[in-house]
Protein backbone atom coordinates (compact mmCIF):
# COMPACT_ATOMS: atom_id res chain seq x y z
CA UNK A 1 0.00 0.00 0.00
CA UNK A 2 2.93 2.38 0.72
CA UNK A 3 4.20 2.01 -2.60
CA UNK A 4 0.91 2.61 -4.09
CA UNK A 5 0.54 5.77 -1.81
CA UNK A 6 3.92 7.41 -3.11
CA UNK A 7 3.79 6.78 -6.33
CA UNK A 8 2.89 9.59 -9.08
CA UNK A 9 0.57 7.15 -11.30
CA UNK A 10 -0.23 3.44 -11.25
CA UNK A 11 0.47 1.17 -14.19
CA UNK A 12 -1.66 -1.55 -15.03
CA UNK A 13 -0.07 -4.09 -17.09
CA UNK A 14 -2.89 -5.34 -19.24
CA UNK A 15 -2.63 -9.47 -20.12
CA UNK A 16 -4.99 -12.21 -20.09
CA UNK A 17 -4.30 -13.30 -16.69
CA UNK A 18 -4.98 -9.54 -14.88
CA UNK A 19 -9.16 -10.51 -16.11
CA UNK A 20 -8.56 -14.30 -14.57
CA UNK A 21 -10.40 -15.36 -11.28
CA UNK A 22 -7.84 -17.19 -8.69
CA UNK A 23 -8.80 -19.79 -6.26
CA UNK A 24 -9.02 -19.32 -3.14
CA UNK A 25 -6.43 -22.16 -1.08
CA UNK A 26 -8.65 -22.02 2.41
CA UNK A 27 -12.09 -22.62 1.28
CA UNK A 28 -11.39 -23.38 -3.10
CA UNK A 29 -13.77 -20.25 -3.69
CA UNK A 30 -13.20 -18.69 -7.08
CA UNK A 31 -11.96 -15.14 -6.06
CA UNK A 32 -10.73 -11.63 -7.91
CA UNK A 33 -7.08 -11.37 -8.33
CA UNK A 34 -4.92 -9.67 -6.41
CA UNK A 35 -4.78 -6.85 -8.82
CA UNK A 36 -8.66 -6.53 -9.42
CA UNK A 37 -9.24 -6.94 -5.00
CA UNK A 38 -6.19 -4.66 -4.00
CA UNK A 39 -4.23 -2.94 -6.25
CA UNK A 40 -6.55 -1.36 -8.37
CA UNK A 41 -8.80 -0.31 -5.62
CA UNK A 42 -5.72 1.06 -3.86
CA UNK A 43 -4.24 3.24 -6.84
CA UNK A 44 -8.36 4.61 -7.44
CA UNK A 45 -8.48 5.07 -3.45
CA UNK A 46 -5.03 7.79 -3.50
CA UNK A 47 -6.21 9.13 -6.63
CA UNK A 48 -3.41 8.04 -9.13
CA UNK A 49 -3.34 8.32 -12.18
CA UNK A 50 -4.17 5.24 -13.72
CA UNK A 51 -2.37 4.22 -17.33
CA UNK A 52 -3.29 0.84 -18.83
CA UNK A 53 -0.82 -0.95 -20.83
CA UNK A 54 -1.55 -3.57 -23.28
CA UNK A 55 0.37 -6.76 -23.30
CA UNK A 56 -2.03 -9.02 -24.96
CA UNK A 57 -4.95 -8.52 -26.94
CA UNK A 58 -7.92 -8.19 -24.41
CA UNK A 59 -11.85 -7.82 -25.10
CA UNK A 60 -12.53 -4.13 -24.08
CA UNK A 61 -15.56 -4.76 -22.87
CA UNK A 62 -14.07 -7.47 -20.12
CA UNK A 63 -11.55 -4.93 -19.21
CA UNK A 64 -14.38 -2.65 -18.34
CA UNK A 65 -15.97 -5.57 -16.17
CA UNK A 66 -13.04 -5.65 -13.89
CA UNK A 67 -11.45 -2.11 -14.16
CA UNK A 68 -14.71 0.32 -13.99
CA UNK A 69 -13.57 3.65 -15.76
CA UNK A 70 -10.74 2.35 -17.16
CA UNK A 71 -8.70 4.96 -19.77
CA UNK A 72 -7.74 3.88 -23.52
CA UNK A 73 -5.01 1.09 -23.11
CA UNK A 74 -1.76 2.10 -24.26
CA UNK A 75 -0.25 -0.82 -26.60
CA UNK A 76 3.19 -2.93 -25.31
CA UNK A 77 5.92 -0.96 -27.27
CA UNK A 78 4.39 2.34 -27.70
CA UNK A 79 6.91 4.33 -25.98
CA UNK A 80 6.48 7.64 -27.15
CA UNK A 81 3.02 7.11 -26.44
CA UNK A 82 3.05 6.26 -22.71
CA UNK A 83 6.05 9.53 -22.31
CA UNK A 84 3.00 11.47 -23.54
CA UNK A 85 0.09 10.33 -21.39
CA UNK A 86 3.03 10.36 -18.70
CA UNK A 87 3.35 14.36 -19.64
CA UNK A 88 -0.09 14.59 -19.79
CA UNK A 89 -0.02 14.30 -16.05
CA UNK A 90 2.52 16.97 -15.22
CA UNK A 91 4.92 14.47 -14.49
CA UNK A 92 8.94 15.50 -14.95
CA UNK A 93 10.58 12.02 -16.32
CA UNK A 94 13.74 12.77 -15.60
CA UNK A 95 13.41 13.60 -11.66
CA UNK A 96 15.37 11.18 -9.80
CA UNK A 97 15.45 7.40 -9.36
CA UNK A 98 13.73 5.98 -6.58
CA UNK A 99 15.02 2.65 -5.77
CA UNK A 100 11.68 0.63 -6.73
CA UNK A 101 12.07 2.59 -10.54
CA UNK A 102 15.49 0.79 -10.23
CA UNK A 103 13.86 -2.38 -9.17
CA UNK A 104 11.48 -2.10 -12.20
CA UNK A 105 14.26 -1.20 -14.77
CA UNK A 106 16.52 -3.86 -13.31
CA UNK A 107 13.52 -6.27 -13.80
CA UNK A 108 12.81 -5.06 -17.00
CA UNK A 109 16.50 -5.61 -18.17
CA UNK A 110 16.83 -9.13 -16.67
CA UNK A 111 13.82 -10.64 -18.61
CA UNK A 112 14.41 -8.38 -21.62
CA UNK A 113 10.60 -6.48 -21.03
CA UNK A 114 10.35 -3.36 -23.13
CA UNK A 115 13.83 -3.58 -23.89
CA UNK A 116 17.02 -5.99 -25.54
CA UNK A 117 17.91 -8.09 -22.46
CA UNK A 118 20.75 -7.12 -20.51
CA UNK A 119 21.99 -9.29 -17.32
CA UNK A 120 24.55 -7.68 -16.15
CA UNK A 121 23.33 -4.24 -16.25
CA UNK A 122 19.54 -5.46 -14.84
CA UNK A 123 21.83 -7.38 -11.77
CA UNK A 124 23.87 -4.36 -11.02
CA UNK A 125 20.54 -1.64 -11.08
CA UNK A 126 18.95 -4.58 -8.61
CA UNK A 127 22.09 -4.69 -6.25
CA UNK A 128 21.46 -0.51 -5.84
CA UNK A 129 17.97 -1.02 -5.35
CA UNK A 130 18.62 -3.60 -2.61
CA UNK A 131 21.34 -1.28 -1.33
CA UNK A 132 18.84 1.58 -0.67
CA UNK A 133 16.67 -0.90 0.90
CA UNK A 134 13.78 -2.02 -1.79
CA UNK A 135 12.49 -5.21 -0.29
CA UNK A 136 11.65 -6.77 -3.70
CA UNK A 137 14.97 -5.75 -4.84
CA UNK A 138 16.94 -7.39 -1.82
CA UNK A 139 14.41 -10.71 -2.21
CA UNK A 140 15.52 -11.22 -5.74
CA UNK A 141 19.15 -10.82 -5.12
CA UNK A 142 19.05 -12.86 -2.43
CA UNK A 143 17.48 -15.44 -4.98
CA UNK A 144 20.50 -15.11 -7.34
CA UNK A 145 23.08 -15.24 -5.18
CA UNK A 146 22.01 -17.79 -2.74
CA UNK A 147 18.85 -19.92 -4.60
CA UNK A 148 18.92 -22.42 -1.50
CA UNK A 149 19.56 -20.09 1.14
CA UNK A 150 16.83 -17.65 0.14
CA UNK A 151 14.13 -20.73 0.00
CA UNK A 152 14.62 -21.03 3.81
CA UNK A 153 15.24 -17.78 4.75
CA UNK A 154 11.52 -17.37 2.80
CA UNK A 155 9.88 -19.95 4.83
CA UNK A 156 11.25 -18.98 8.06
CA UNK A 157 11.14 -15.21 8.19
CA UNK A 158 9.13 -12.44 7.11
CA UNK A 159 9.93 -9.89 4.80
CA UNK A 160 10.80 -7.38 7.03
CA UNK A 161 13.62 -9.21 8.15
CA UNK A 162 15.18 -9.39 4.48
CA UNK A 163 17.64 -6.79 5.61
CA UNK A 164 18.97 -7.66 8.77
CA UNK A 165 19.00 -11.62 6.83
CA UNK A 166 20.95 -10.10 3.67
CA UNK A 167 23.42 -8.68 5.71
CA UNK A 168 24.91 -11.93 6.78
CA UNK A 169 24.81 -13.70 3.52
CA UNK A 170 26.44 -11.18 0.92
Amino acid sequence: EEEIKACDFFVLVVTKNVLKKIINMEDGRSEDNYVIRVEYPLAQKYHKPIIPIMVDSVDRDALLECFKNIEDTISCGKKYELEQRIKSLGIDLKKGDSSFSQYLKATAFINGIFTETDVKRGIKLLKQAADKGQKEAIANELKLKHPLVFAIIFNDFDRKNFNNERRYLI
